[in-house]
């Protein structure tokens, strides 16, 4: 990377930065920002918007794949970029949805990501729904009881409702279902066996 392009995405990152400022999304503290309260909100807010505008390929294979970061990562940074086209007029702010500025709020969707992981699960988890038309189901057999109980995918653990026993719940250890009807019909036959 060239010290020009260097420069324009530092330049880029700032302007973006003074604009969320600008927008009571985010505030400086102690020389580092920090995302406020209104800037979850706004992103929940525009998420719906959001997901139109999202590569439906791209965003399926994500949530395919289980990547929630990833997905809460695509998700900010698309309502972001509504947020600040939509009032970059009204505010007067600096940045203009240039391919430097572009990175920066994907960069700041990252840093949202890893600063607040439980918030940005839970837009993960609404989009996945969304797209995937449902949640997940898993078909859990307890380690302790031997007992089986029905459990959505989105969730680390679970707890037996026969003997109380925490399991956690790892991906690709459970038959995993699409609907709750598909769960009950496997569940009903493995109690038979």
């Amino acid at each position: 990377m060239s010290s020009g392009s260097g420069r324009r995405s530092r330049e880029a990152a700032r302007d973006l930065l003074e604009d969320l400022v600008e927008l009571g999304l985010a505030r400086r503290v102690s020389g580092r920002y920090v995302a406020t309260q209104r800037f979850w909100f706004e992103v929940s807010r525009l998420l719906p918007a959001a997901t139109r505008l999202l590569p439906g390929e791209k965003l399926r294979m994500l949530v395919d794949v289980k990547s929630w970061r990833l997905v809460a990562v695509a998700a900010i940074s698309y309502s972001l970029s509504l947020a600040i086209a939509a009032r970059a007029a009204k505010y007067g702010l600096k940045g203009r949805l240039s391919d430097e500025y572009i990175k920066a709020i994907t960069g700041l969707a990252m840093h949202a990501v890893a600063q607040c992981p439980a918030r940005a699960r839970i837009l993960a988890i609404w989009l996945g729904e969304r797209l995937g038309g449902g949640s997940m189901y898993v078909v859990v057999d307890c380690p302790r009881c031997r007992g089986l109980f029905i459990k959505k995918l989105e969730w680390r653990s679970g707890t037996c409702p026969y003997c109380g026993c925490r399991v956690r719940l790892r991906p690709g250890a459970y038959r995993a279902f699409k609907s709750l009807g598909e769960a009950r019909a496997f569940m009903v036959r493995m109690r038979g066996r």
